[in-house]
């Protein structure tokens, strides 16, 4: 959820503040929500698993 420098958070959306409004305004703003969403859960997921087979669990 961060740069790989840690020197910012990275959103599956653009962040224009915290005054707008956090949902996706359009189907195409939803699915690349979407997509990133399920990406981000997949390579979580790995990692989970590879710290599993490498005994860190």
């Amino acid at each position: 959820m961060v740069t790989p420098d840690f020197s910012a958070v990275k959103f599956f959306m653009p962040f224009e503040g915290f005054e707008s409004s956090p949902l996706p305004s359009t189907k195409a703003a939803y699915l690349d929500y979407k997509q990133q969403a399920i990406a981000f859960i997949e390579a979580r997921n790995l990692k989970i698993q590879k710290a599993g087979a490498d005994g860190l669990s």
